[in-house]
């Protein structure tokens, strides 16, 4: 059992969950308890608030706990980037928690989306 999504998407689904006085409990249990989720694109969200940050954390954080697999793409080479683009602290215990619970590898090159080999 896996899930891919963007984390955009994601976090856009739950505000409309939440919006629409909907249970987020399902999306949320869906993606903390998978056997595999795929989290394409973390740092493109958008952070106007404490709302991004503390469901990532909460998404995260159980993944860890639960020993679930996890895979993360972002564009944020460095560990301090990302951990500013979320929120200083809340993205210091997010950072902390995918450093612990993944290997971290950088592909570098040129975007083939762009023309790039």
């Amino acid at each position: 059992e896996a899930i891919f999504c963007t984390v955009p998407e994601l976090m856009d689904d739950i505000r409309t969950s939440i919006a629409r006085n909907e249970s987020t409990s399902e999306l949320m249990e869906m993606v903390k308890n998978t056997e595999l989720l795929i989290l394409d694109d973390l740092g493109a969200e958008r952070v106007t608030s404490d709302f991004v940050p503390e469901r990532l954390f909460m998404i995260v954080n159980a993944r860890l706990l639960n020993k679930r697999q996890t895979i993360v793409t972002t564009n944020f080479i460095s560990q301090s980037a990302l951990i500013e683009r979320l929120g200083d602290m809340s993205g210091q215990r997010i950072v902390s928690r995918l450093w612990e619970m993944c290997a971290w590898e950088v592909a570098q090159g040129e975007d083939r989306r762009l023309g790039g080999d």
